[in-house]
């Protein structure tokens, strides 16, 4: 059993709000419809101190976007109201009237207006790829046609927080591999732009006739120090590819 906070209105319309022992979300929505609530909001009774981050982010322009945990939460919110029989439409307005996220908020109110409009979910949250991907809403336009959209949503809550899980454990993975290689490149640039030069200089007063692997090492050293905003640069774009990539991943 656990403990679920809820929120709901009554026939008059006003907003109540507690928390109930049950084992499942379905267990909370037959209560509260069982005593003349509507649904609007479900959700696990949640320790502050575990939770790792807000679930608003930001992106390089200041502007807030929907995040990963926004969309698993939003399926399972979704999944068990339609499974309860609460109308598509008031499930997606009772999201809304619940959220505090802005994006969030921007974003359920345009697939509301589409649904009011007579369109499809699945063409709905097509019109969000940013958020949705095509496999998503591929699912959905499944459930669609087969009349089990609280299945779909079931399976795709379960699949996103696999993936999730995956991609954290993949993320794990990469990190120490990742400090080790800027480890290394860190240790190489020291070398080529202070030690090799250092060095260069010894072997140009001896006048002696180097390798060539010698030879290449300090020309190219010599170019590391002249270009030196060059290297740095590569270095810097280097970087932003490889932690852009670990993060969509």
């Amino acid at each position: 059993m656990e403990i679920y906070l809820y929120k709901g209105r009554n026939k008059r319309g006003d907003l109540l709000e507690g928390s109930i022992e049950a084992p499942n979300p379905e267990g909370v929505v037959s209560w509260m419809v069982a005593s003349g609530l509507s649904p609007v909001d479900i959700r696990p009774k949640v320790d502050p101190a575990s939770v790792t981050g807000g679930l608003l982010s930001i992106d390089l322009f200041g502007q807030s976007k929907v995040t990963e945990d926004e969309v698993l939460l939003l399926t399972r919110q979704l999944g068990t109201l339609v499974k309860a029989g609460v109308p598509l439409i008031q499930a997606i307005d009772s999201l809304r009237t619940t959220s505090k996220s802005p994006a969030l908020i921007t974003m359920i109110k345009r697939i509301s207006e589409s649904l009011d409009r007579g369109m499809e979910l699945s063409a709905s949250l097509a019109q969000h790829p940013e958020v949705f991907s095509e496999y998503y809403v591929n699912m959905i336009r499944v459930g669609e046609a087969a009349g089990q959209l609280d299945e779909v949503f079931a399976r795709l809550f379960q699949q996103l927080d696999f993936d999730r899980l995956m991609r954290k454990k993949l993320k794990g993975v990469m990190r120490y591999p990742t400090f080790v290689m800027i480890a290394v490149v860190a240790a190489l640039v020291v070398m080529m732009m202070f030690v090799v030069p250092a060095f260069a200089g010894i072997f140009e007063k001896s006048n002696m006739e180097l390798p060539v692997f010698t030879a290449i090492l300090i020309g190219l050293s010599n170019f590391m120090v002249e270009r030196w905003y060059l290297v740095f640069g590569i270095a810097g774009a280097i970087f932003y590819a490889v932690r852009t990539y670990l993060n969509s991943v």
